[in-house]
C-alpha cells in the first residue's frame, strides 16, 4: 500500500480515477465531457446537488445552513472571513503583522466604506510605512484611528 503524506491531494483508489477519467470523454452517456457541459445543466446541477448533499453529510452541517463552492484562494478568503465579521457600519480595523494581513485590509478596504489600520508591525529595514490608500473601491483605508496607535515611528536611518 502507498502512502502520500504531502500536503497535496490524497491518494484515491484506482475506481475513482476510472470513473473520473470516464466522465472527462463521455459524462452521463451525452458525448461531452463534463468540462463540456453547461453548469447550468440538469446532468452537471445533480453533480453539484450530490456534492454539496455528501458534504453536510459528512460535515453534519444543519438544514438551515448551505453549502457554497467557490473558487478564489486567499484572496477570496480574506474576504469571507471580513464580511462575516463585519458589522452593519461597514467598517473594519485590522492589525497590520505584514505582507499578508496587508493583502486582506486591501482586498476589504476596496469593498467597504473605512478600514483602519489600528496597529502595524516594525516596517523592514529601508523601507517606510505607506499608510496610503488601495485608491480602488468605495472605501478608504486610513492610519492610526484606533485605540493605541497614535504613537508615530522613526524612519529608518539610511
Amino acid at each position: 500500500m502507498v502512502h502520500n503524506f504531502s500536503a497535496g491531494p490524497c491518494i484515491l483508489p484506482q475506481s475513482v480515477f476510472k470513473e473520473a477519467s470516464e466522465a472527462l470523454i463521455n459524462f452521463d452517456d451525452l458525448g461531452l465531457s463534463i468540462i463540456e457541459i453547461s453548469h447550468r445543466s440538469a446532468n452537471f446541477v445533480a453533480v453539484m446537488e450530490e456534492a454539496r448533499s455528501l458534504v453536510k453529510e459528512l460535515l453534519h452541517v444543519p438544514d438551515e445552513y448551505d453549502v457554497l463552492f467557490l473558487q478564489g484562494g486567499a484572496s477570496l478568503g480574506f474576504l469571507t472571513v471580513a464580511y462575516n465579521m463585519i458589522r452593519e457600519n461597514k467598517k473594519a480595523a485590522y492589525i497590520n503583522t505584514g505582507a499578508w494581513a496587508k493583502k486582506a485590509a486591501k482586498e476589504l478596504g476596496d469593498q467597504l466604506e473605512d478600514v483602519v489600520e489600528a496597529a502595524a508591525g516594525k516596517p523592514r529595514r529601508g523601507r517606510k510605512p505607506s499608510g496610503k490608500s488601495s485608491g480602488k473601491g468605495k472605501g478608504k483605508a486610513t492610519k492610526g484611528s484606533g485605540s493605541g496607535s497614535g504613537a508615530k515611528r522613526k524612519s529608518p536611518k539610511k
